[in-house]
C-alpha cells in the first residue's frame, strides 16, 4: 500500500495562506461595485469576489483571483455553518489582498482583511 495518503472530499479546495503571510491586517470596511459582481456565485449561494472596490476613497480593480475560501463556523460548534467567504486578489495597481464577507455583518458585509503592496504598487491609501 502506498504511503501518500488518501484525499477525503473538499481536499482538492485550496485554503488561504495564514493572513499575516499576506500583509498587513486591517479588517476596514471596503465599498464594493455591486455591477462588478458576476452573477454566477451568486445563484450557489455564495458571494462572489468584487472586480472593482473602494478602500479609504481610492478605486481598485481586481486583475487575478488567487485563491477563494470559505470559513466555518467555531470549531466548537457541531454545524456546517458558513461564517464568511475570503477573496485572496492581486489588483492593477499592485496589490495582494484579501476581501473578507462575513455573513453576519448587517449592511456592507465586505472588509478588506489584509494587504501587501507588491514590489511594484502604489503607496497605501491615507498612509
Amino acid at each position: 500500500m502506498s504511503a501518500a495518503k488518501k484525499k477525503g472530499p473538499g481536499s482538492g479546495r485550496k485554503r488561504l495562506r495564514d493572513p499575516r503571510e499576506v500583509g498587513t491586517f486591517y479588517s476596514e470596511p471596503v465599498e464594493v461595485d455591486s455591477a462588478s459582481v458576476r452573477p454566477a456565485a451568486l445563484s450557489r449561494g455564495a458571494p462572489a469576489c468584487p472586480m472593482r472596490f473602494f478602500w479609504r476613497g481610492k478605486e481598485f480593480r481586481v486583475a487575478r483571483v488567487l485563491e477563494e475560501d470559505r470559513q466555518l463556523r467555531a470549531h466548537d460548534s457541531p454545524e456546517k455553518y458558513v461564517h464568511s467567504h475570503s477573496f485572496r486578489v492581486i489588483t492593477t495597481c499592485g496589490w495582494e489582498m484579501v476581501l473578507r464577507c462575513d455573513r453576519q455583518i448587517r449592511g456592507n458585509p465586505w472588509r478588506l482583511f489584509t494587504a501587501r503592496r507588491l514590489e511594484d504598487g502604489e503607496a497605501p491609501p491615507g498612509e
